[in-house]
């Protein structure tokens, strides 16, 4: 968290993002910036700011595909280790009730926990990260760092879906912390379940 693209970088947004900002909208589309965003490099933190200068949310910068700007917040507070540390604790509060039936769940989803494009399940003590934009991999790991801290997991899978570009599904799976076990078992209620995190296009284990 000490790289250069964490120090927030300011960009004036026009009037169409600023209501994009108010409506709570996850993302800004390329069509809606101007060029000069482009003299920032990919997963750079933003501070999104209007003609007066004030501060009206943060973002990270992707400069490809459709969606220039993943936002992580609106308001004035600058994102730090410790409003991250805060924001897992918060996603991993939601879940309380389901840990107490099941090992397996999702710890961290994406836009709906204000990390776009970041996923993280969870089976037992192995948690399987997913990233699906370059834009958000350094942050996509920082956090998977924060949940194994709060969940004393012994193992981190970094699992890239095979939906990004150039991604082999035989290439996919990295290991960040501890080992990547041939297959993990894990409880649902009265029943025991097996699950290869390392194979298929999901994290692991896809219900239908």
């Amino acid at each position: 968290m000490k790289a250069r693209k964490w120090i927030p970088q300011r960009y004036q947004v026009n009037k169409q993002i600023q209501a994009i900002l108010k409506s709570g909208h996850p993302w800004i589309f390329r069509s809606h910036v101007s060029s000069a965003i482009e003299v920032f490099s990919s997963g750079q933190l933003l501070k999104l700011v209007d003609h007066d200068n004030r501060t009206l949310g943060y973002g990270l910068y992707d400069p490809e595909g459709l969606i220039a700007i993943r936002l992580l917040g609106v308001g004035i507070a600058t994102p730090s280790p410790g409003w991250f540390r805060e924001r897992i604790r918060q996603a991993l509060l939601k879940r309380n009730q389901l840990r107490k039936y099941t090992e397996a769940f999702r710890a961290l989803h994406g836009e709906n926990d204000g990390f776009p494009g970041i996923v993280m399940d969870v089976y037992g003590e192995t948690g399987v990260l997913q990233t699906y934009s370059s834009s958000v991999d350094s942050l996509g790991r920082y956090l998977s760092e924060l949940v194994a801290l709060e969940l004393n997991l012994k193992n981190i899978i970094w699992k890239l879906p095979t939906k990004r570009t150039g991604v082999k599904e035989s290439s996919t799976a990295r290991v960040l912390k501890g080992h990547l076990a041939r297959q993990i078992k894990f409880r649902e209620g009265k029943m025991e379940f097996s699950v290869q995190v390392g194979e298929g296009q999901k994290s692991g284990l896809f219900w239908t």
